[in-house]
């Protein structure tokens, strides 16, 4: 579904700053738009993710 491209660029993205909006809310998304596609995806986690210390 995600190219090498999609997701390196995310994380390098992450790397400069971090797409959370709060301690429950992020949006990841890449330096450039790549990606063939528009969405948003909802998950609730069972162990949530640490977005930013």
């Amino acid at each position: 579904m995600f190219d090498d491209r999609f997701v390196a660029s995310t994380l390098e993205r992450e790397s400069v700053a971090d797409t959370s909006m709060n301690e429950v809310f992020a949006i990841p998304h890449t330096t450039t738009p790549i990606a063939s596609r528009t969405a948003v995806s909802v998950a609730i986690l069972r162990h949530p993710i640490k977005w930013s210390e």
